[in-house]
């Protein structure tokens, strides 16, 4: 999350690992490596970081409903509220509402409670009737994904921290969730038509309003 200037390509970080899972183009070499040994110790990580997107684009094309809008993306440290919001609005109306979207991002706030802080920072200072919209990993303490989160914070950057689904739905609090509410992506409002079984992920995933 802290916002640096230089691009290191001697250390993975998680941005371009991501990448790499997602299979774009915007990795080094050491966050393939990386990547691969995560994947390794735990395949289905890959298909957290394909429902992750799909959400993220599932749930751009349920707000944005008006053909011409303004999207502000912003390169600066999440923790840095004050200057986020400044920046944001230099492109958004922050007096109308808005929809603020965080994918695979909160996991890497050290304790929940920061993350918790934190979102509700965000929402404080947004209008009535913006809405949130988060995704992130809801890992088990044992097993795998346990084991692939290790090795994670051993050699990547920023560190990461698995949540409970009781921990994610936390975010929430305050706001008006959307049906059918928190779960993982695949199952949140699904097409009608599905091709297949939805994906099996660790991903949870949950839209709610300002009221």
């Amino acid at each position: 999350m802290p916002h640096s200037p230089a691009i290191d390509t001697t250390q993975p970080h998680s941005a371009r690992v991501w990448n790499y899972w997602l299979d774009g183009k915007d990795h080094y070499p050491v966050d393939r490596e990386l990547g691969d040994q995560i994947l390794d110790l735990h395949p289905k990580i890959a298909v957290d970081a394909r429902a992750g997107r799909a959400f993220l684009m599932h749930t751009v094309a349920l707000l944005a409903r008006e053909e011409e809008g303004a999207t502000a993306f912003v390169d600066h440290d999440l923790r840095e509220t004050g200057r986020v919001l400044e920046r944001s609005a230099e492109v958004l109306d922050l007096d109308r509402p808005v929809a603020l979207s965080a994918i695979g991002t909160l996991g890497h706030t050290p304790t929940l409670s920061e993350a918790v802080d934190l979102v509700r920072a965000y929402t404080d200072a947004l209008p009535s009737g913006s809405f949130l919209v988060l995704a992130d990993a809801v890992l088990p303490d044992r097993g795998s994904a346990a084991e692939a989160l290790d090795e994670w914070n051993r050699e990547a950057a920023p560190t990461c921290r698995g949540r409970t689904p009781e921990g994610f739905a936390s975010y929430f609090e305050g706001l008006e969730l959307l049906a059918p509410g928190v779960g993982p992506p695949p199952l949140w409002r699904p097409a009608a038509v599905d091709v297949g079984r939805a994906p099996d992920t660790d991903m949870y995933g949950a839209v709610a309003r300002k009221p």
